[in-house]
C-alpha cells in the first residue's frame, strides 16, 4: 500500500503541482522517499498510538469504502439504478455512517433498542442498507420527474 500511496502521491501532487517537467528517474526517486515515509508513518502509528485505534480505523475505512459497493455493483451489473440515485446513496451513506460513528466516539459499533431489547451493529452495514434503499427511492422518484434517458442521444 506505501508503494500504491507514494506513486498516487508522485503522479497526481509533485508531478502536478511541484515538478510539472520532472523525468521518470525524478519520478521514481520521489516516490521512493513517499513510500518511505508512508512506513515510517505506518510503523509510529502502530507503536506509539493504542492498539483499538488501528481496530476502529480499520473498520472505519470498511465503512466508507463499503459505501461504493451499491454505485459500482449496481451502477455496472444493472440498468435499473440511475447515476443520480447512486450518488445520493452514496452521499446519505457517508454521511450517516460517518456521524453515527462520530456520536459514538469514532466507533464502528452503534446499539440500537428496539422492543426493550439493544443490539449492536457495524455502522457500515446499516448506512449501507441506506444507502441502497435512498437510491432506490431517489431512482424511483426521478424516474417518475423525468423518463429514462437511455435512448436520447446529445445533438451533434
Amino acid at each position: 500500500m506505501s508503494i500504491g500511496a507514494a506513486n498516487l502521491f508522485t503522479r497526481n501532487v509533485w508531478k502536478s503541482y511541484i515538478d510539472p517537467g520532472i523525468s521518470h528517474a525524478g519520478e521514481a526517486g520521489v516516490a521512493k522517499i513517499a513510500s518511505l515515509v508512508v512506513k515510517i508513518g505506518a510503523l509510529a502509528f502502530t507503536l506509539f498510538l493504542p492498539t483499538q485505534y488501528a481496530l476502529d480505523l480499520q473498520l472505519l475505512g470498511g465503512l466508507w469504502i463499503l459505501q461504493t459497493f451499491p454505485a459500482l455493483v449496481l451502477g455496472l451489473f444493472t440498468r435499473w439504478f440511475r447515476a443520480e440515485g447512486l450518488l445520493l446513496g452514496w452521499v446519505v451513506g457517508i454521511l450517516w455512517g460517518s456521524w453515527t460513528a462520530w456520536s459514538n466516539g469514532l466507533k464502528p459499533l452503534a446499539s440500537i433498542s428496539l422492543g426493550g431489547s439493544s443490539y449492536t451493529f457495524y455502522v457500515g452495514l446499516g448506512a449501507l442498507i441506506l444507502n441502497i434503499a435512498v437510491a432506490a427511492l431517489a431512482t424511483l422518484v426521478l424516474s417518475r420527474i423525468s423518463p429514462d434517458r437511455r435512448g436520447v442521444t446529445a445533438p451533434s
